[in-house]
């Protein structure tokens, strides 16, 4: 180890009050290891801080990533709920809609001019069963049709379709998630097995966010 000028830095050991630290003499390279006077370097002190900065560094450029990832699993995950809530939901108004049950709520106000209020009902019911909400889900509903007539009748069949747009919880994602096109679609297609009275559910639909690809094959 390297001594101490102790003319210089150094005190002798008797006046040492503090523990050991590296020290290194102003103008030199030179490191040892010795309590020391006013006026000399804490070589120890100087990493210290230069660590101190370094980490600072480190964490400005990771945080950025960490949390881009973070969000990115927060909104991913919430568009995989949606998704999954939308199918739930037109899978269970389906069933319910193929034995007349449709409920009774009809205040989901569906923005389309041509329905009754049994396929107003029949709309809602989706919205209601998937819980994404009113304004965010698009529904269509379709009725098999013989010779070019709807036919809601027992063993035909109904189809009921719904949008939803994807959307960003956090914002961070709403470049890669959101957009004009950017939708779920669902759909479940069932017989019929019980009617309403006349004059019954009929094809309708609200306008979607993109073309709707939903019909029922007409015989």
């Amino acid at each position: 180890m390297i001594q101490p000028d102790h003319g210089t830095c150094a005190r002798t050991v008797a006046e040492s009050e503090g523990s050991e630290v590296f020290w290194q003499t102003p103008g030199t390279s030179a490191a040892y290891s010795s309590p020391v006077r006013e006026g000399c370097v804490d070589v120890r002190a100087r990493r210290r801080d230069r660590d101190r900065g370094a980490s600072l560094v480190e964490a400005a450029l990771v945080a950025p990533v960490f949390f881009a990832f973070l969000f990115g699993i927060m909104d991913f995950g919430v568009a995989f709920a949606d998704e999954q809530a939308l199918r739930s939901g037109v899978r269970d108004a389906a069933r319910r809609v193929s034995v007349a049950d449709t409920g009774t709520d009809a205040s989901c106000n569906p923005s389309t001019a041509t329905m009754n209020v049994a396929t107003r009902r029949a709309m809602c019911l989706v919205k209601a069963q998937s819980g994404l909400g009113a304004n965010d889900v698009r529904v269509r509903v379709a009725v098999e049709q013989v010779g070019g007539v709807d036919a809601y009748t027992a063993t035909r069949t109904i189809k009921l379709c719904a949008q939803f747009k994807i959307r960003s919880v956090s914002g961070v994602m709403t470049p890669f998630l959101e957009g004009a096109t950017k939708v779920f679609e669902s759909d479940s297609q069932i017989q019929i097995e019980r009617v309403l009275a006349s004059p019954g559910i009929v094809t309708a639909e609200e306008p979607g966010f993109v073309a709707w690809d939903c019909a029922v094959p007409s015989t």
